[in-house]
């Protein structure tokens, strides 16, 4: 299994999504946290299986959660580069203005 990184961008990410669930309820805040672990699971366990976005970054949709986790290979470690929702990624909202 490969070694995971979060790098602190995504740590503030992942800060800011929980606060938000949890401002609406413990339940959901919880569950957003359960989704992002399984997420990471998933990448821990077959990283190569999820789509090249740019260059070397790759990302997983989470489960029942409109959010993506961007993450590199380097050696035998998995950096973790960004969580965003998906309203708030760039590419996500210029492709919908097209």
């Amino acid at each position: 299994m490969f070694r995971l990184t979060i790098l602190p961008e995504a740590e503030e990410d992942t800060r800011r999504s929980v606060l938000w669930y949890k401002m609406r309820s413990a339940m959901a805040g919880a569950k957003f946290v359960k989704a992002l672990e399984a997420g990471y699971a998933l990448i821990q366990t077959a990283p190569r299986s999820y789509p090249v976005v740019r260059g070397r970054t790759r990302s997983v949709r989470l489960e029942k959660f409109p959010f993506r986790v961007y993450y590199e290979m380097v050696a035998d470690e998995i950096l973790v580069l960004r969580v965003f929702h998906l309203k708030r990624d760039d590419r996500v909202r210029s492709k919908k203005r097209r």
